[in-house]
């Protein structure tokens, strides 16, 4: 399966993708707790 070059291309895409949201699930409401300093609007 890896050898496929397009299989290859799309796991690196999906990982890519997936990293990047759990990034946001973290960065978003750490993003909103600094800014306002409201432990209550962060979640």
């Amino acid at each position: 399966m890896l050898r496929n070059r397009s299989a290859l291309a799309l796991l690196v895409a999906e990982l890519v993708s997936t990293t990047g949201i759990q990034m946001t699930f973290v960065a978003l409401p750490w993003f909103v707790l600094v800014t306002t300093g409201s432990v209550a609007k962060m979640s």
